[in-house]
């Protein structure tokens, strides 16, 4: 078997089962429980043949759990998939048969089967760019793809896959920046489509903390994304709009008496404070 799987979680008993049923039972499955739940590891290995659940002694976020699943797995190619996706049994066959019949890619990614709203990808400026057909599947070359639901080629990657540094947000856009940079190709499948709940991930319970921990990680994560790629300067100018639209929501909700969207105000001026000031991505969801 060329194709394995690895999804990471967080809180996420409500919803795994379903994603897991729905893969072929021929693919080995390796989820990273960044919950440390161990109820939900010996339930799902006991349930399941294909699953190994991996607890890691803290909660390591998306990219560091990402690499940790993807180092453990023994194929060359690996999807790489969050919680809250929905998928047809025959996405996981294309995916592999597209991996099986091309060997010049980096990460190749299905998409979204509603584009109306939002694609999962972003097409290449260059007029140039490559579009493949591989028996009725079509590729096109693209930038761009979000975190979702990918495939990476390990032999492309003489290092981690993604920057540990980054507990989540902007993980994947810097994945991709580095992929191109290196000249590799980066595709989306045109006709393989799956569906991306967003946001639901972790129980509803937990929407408040969860919530903190979104706002404050993406405004770390876009500073330091910019910061590294481009430059100091650069990366004040592009977080300059988080910082004055937080610092308004919270003097807003602390003259209304808004107390929660005060907090996810701070959370975003904390997080944008923390990294500007080379702090390292310390916050962590306040869950147990």
């Amino acid at each position: 078997m060329s194709l394995s799987i690895v999804i990471v979680t967080f809180k996420s008993d409500h919803i795994i089962d379903k994603l897991i049923k729905s893969i072929p039972e021929k693919y080995n499955i390796l989820v990273i429980e960044n919950s440390l739940n161990k109820n939900l590891k010996k339930r799902l290995e006991e349930h399941f043949h294909n699953v190994q659940v991996y607890l890691p002694k803290e909660n390591l976020g998306y990219s560091k759990g990402l690499n940790y699943g993807v180092k453990q797995a023994k194929t060359k190619y690996v999807l790489c998939l969050v919680a809250d996706v929905i998928f047809e049994r025959s996405t996981f066959l294309t995916i592999e048969e597209i991996c099986n019949q091309i060997l010049n890619f980096a990460i190749i990614a299905p998409t979204y089967r509603n584009e109306n709203v939002y694609k999962n990808y972003i097409e290449k400026k260059d007029p140039k760019v490559d579009s493949l057909d591989v028996g009725k599947n079509k590729l096109l070359e693209v930038s761009e793809i979000d975190g979702a639901a990918f495939v990476i080629n390990k032999s492309k990657f003489k290092s981690k896959i993604m920057d540990e540094k980054i507990f989540m947000y902007f993980e994947n856009i810097d994945m991709c920046f580095n992929t191109l940079r290196r000249g590799e190709k980066i595709y989306a499948i045109l006709n393989a489509k799956f569906d991306h709940l967003g946001l639901q991930s972790s129980e509803t319970k937990y929407s408040v903390e969860i919530k903190k921990n979104r706002n404050w990680h993406y405004c770390w994560s876009k500073f330091y994304f910019y910061k590294k790629n481009y430059n100091f300067f650069y990366a004040l100018g592009k977080i300059w709009p988080n910082f004055f639209r937080s610092l308004s929501l919270f003097i807003k909700s602390q003259i209304k008496k808004d107390f929660e969207n005060s907090e996810y105000a701070k959370a975003e001026l904390s997080g944008i404070l923390n990294s500007i000031i080379n702090k390292k991505s310390f916050y962590r969801p306040k869950i147990f």
